[in-house]
C-alpha cells in the first residue's frame, strides 16, 4: 500500500467548517475519518516553506499557496529518504 504526504495545513481544511459549527461528534468523524487515512501529515518546515516559494516564483499566481505546499512538502519528505 502507498502511502500519501500530506501538509499539517491540508490536514485542518475539513475540520474547519465542522469546528465553526460547533458540532462535537462531527468533529470526532472528521478526525476518526482523517486517522484512516493511509498519509502522513508532515509539518510544514523552513524547507518545505523555501521550496513552496520557489514552486510560487515559477508558476506565478496560477499556482496557489496551498497548493505549493502540498506539492513542496511531498517533494522535501522524498528527497529527504
Amino acid at each position: 500500500m502507498s502511502v500519501g504526504i500530506s501538509p499539517r495545513k491540508a490536514s485542518s481544511r475539513p475540520a474547519a467548517g465542522t469546528l465553526r459549527r460547533s458540532h462535537p461528534a462531527a468533529v470526532a468523524t472528521v478526525d476518526a475519518f482523517l486517522d484512516a487515512l493511509p498519509a502522513a501529515v508532515e509539518p510544514a518546515t523552513r524547507d518545505v516553506a523555501r521550496e513552496a516559494a520557489a514552486l510560487r516564483a515559477m508558476h506565478g499566481r496560477a499556482l496557489r499557496l496551498p497548493h505549493a505546499l502540498v506539492l513542496a512538502t511531498a517533494t522535501v519528505v522524498v528527497a529527504g529518504r
